[in-house]
């Protein structure tokens, strides 16, 4: 039988990343202060909401990792917390397209999950979440906005926009909260 459920899928930013170091390649740049400083407060938002994924789709860049081990620690702080993790090289820089393929691919398992994490980058997570929203929405390092998938309209991972069932619920950024 399947589960009609709904399900929550969440695309957050990487939180602030360093430019101190100009001759290092954008796929290596790490987190700066207040990127270590921003991440836990989205992390204990999620907890508290009651978001913490089940599976976590993560872009291979540096920054993106640092976000996630960040999330991860806290997290754990509040009662261990297992999920699926996926590193993805394909999400470093995405596209839309490139973005849903991902989450397709790598989330239409038996079970499905029923919270998904992207973390990757601008411009393809704003552009991914306007077009999931039907309008434009713009995302500040370390934001994360959730959407609620509609599980009679949309049976699976495979997010088909004309048959509708996705709503945004919740949009937040680090500095309000």
């Amino acid at each position: 039988m399947m589960n009609t459920a709904p399900r929550l899928l969440m695309l957050m930013r990487h939180a602030k990343s360093s430019w101190a170091d100009e001759g290092m390649d954008d796929f290596s740049r790490p987190l700066n202060g207040r990127g270590h400083r921003t991440a836990p407060t989205i992390a204990k938002w999620i907890v508290e909401k009651g978001f913490t994924p089940d599976t976590v789709l993560c872009s291979a860049a540096v920054r993106t990792q640092q976000t996630l081990a960040i999330l991860t620690d806290v997290w754990n702080e509040h009662g261990e917390h297992q999920y699926a993790r996926h590193d993805c090289p394909e999400l470093y820089l995405a596209s839309t397209n490139a973005i849903l393929d991902c989450v397709s691919k790598r989330c239409n398992t038996d079970p499905l999950p029923s919270k998904v994490m992207v973390i990757g980058h601008n411009p393809g997570l704003e552009l991914t979440a306007s077009m999931l929203a039907g309008q434009f929405i713009s995302m500040a390092t370390a934001e994360c906005i959730v959407f609620e998938i509609d599980s009679k309209h949309q049976p699976d991972w495979t997010l088909d926009l004309k048959l509708g069932g996705i709503a945004k619920i919740q949009q937040v950024a680090p500095k309000t909260l």
